[in-house]
């Protein structure tokens, strides 16, 4: 059985990553405190159900040293913008895959011709306020009428994201997009599942369904 050596820093950076004590992680890994002094090694497939374990990218455990982890983006949901020391791994992962759709958005949009958005960079902080709002408020198409069917900012949030289904999650255009791409063979099956977060065909292929594509 081939046995695998993960320096003791990596598995308690990794438990306090993911806002775990190892001793939290002790009745899913009988042998985590031999790892962690040294005394024992795990075994490759013990290293990955740690990391999965632990919402660690396997190849971290590895390091000698613990990475630092800083959010790629600004983060204006803090008050009096105080510094986010440990983004939570669920927070990194969401930003990493929200970059990557982005990303390759970006590339197919180009490869089809599709012409800039107007409102992208069309106003600064040096706008006047309520003309920005309104402007904003024209790019969404949410118009006054539909803010009065929705007096609290709970109602207008469960608008935008459809009662968080898959297409809104990812946006109904990006993932007619991607199945599209897909089923051309321009995207592999493993990276546009990888995009859209499934796992089954079936699911894929409901996707498809959902927005028109014809399959």
């Amino acid at each position: 059985m081939n046995r695998v050596e993960i320096k003791s820093k990596m598995l308690q950076w990794a438990c306090e990553r993911a806002g775990f004590a190892v001793a939290d992680l002790e009745h899913r890994f009988p042998g985590l405190p031999a790892w962690e002094r040294g005394e024992a090694q795990p075994t490759l497939k013990q290293v990955e159900a740690f990391a999965k374990a632990t919402y660690t990218p396997v190849g971290y455990l590895f390091l000698q040293e613990p990475p630092v982890e800083k959010l790629p983006i600004p983060d204006f949901r803090t008050i009096d913008n105080e510094h986010v020391g440990h983004p939570s791994p669920d927070l990194l992962d969401t930003i990493y895959v929200c970059q990557q759709r982005q990303e390759w958005y970006r590339d197919y949009a180009r490869s089809m011709g599709e012409n800039s958005l107007a409102f992208v960079g069309s106003v600064s902080v040096r706008d006047e306020i309520v003309a920005t709002a309104a402007s904003i408020s024209t790019a969404l198409g949410f118009a006054v009428n539909e803010r009065r069917r929705m007096p609290t900012w709970t109602d207008a949030l469960r608008h935008f994201i459809e009662y968080l289904t898959l297409g809104a999650r990812t946006s109904k255009r990006f993932a007619a997009a991607l199945v599209a791409s897909t089923l051309e063979g321009q995207t592999s099956f493993t990276e546009s599942f990888r995009l859209l977060g499934v796992k089954k065909m079936a699911t894929f292929r409901e996707i498809g369904r959902n927005f028109g594509v014809d399959l």
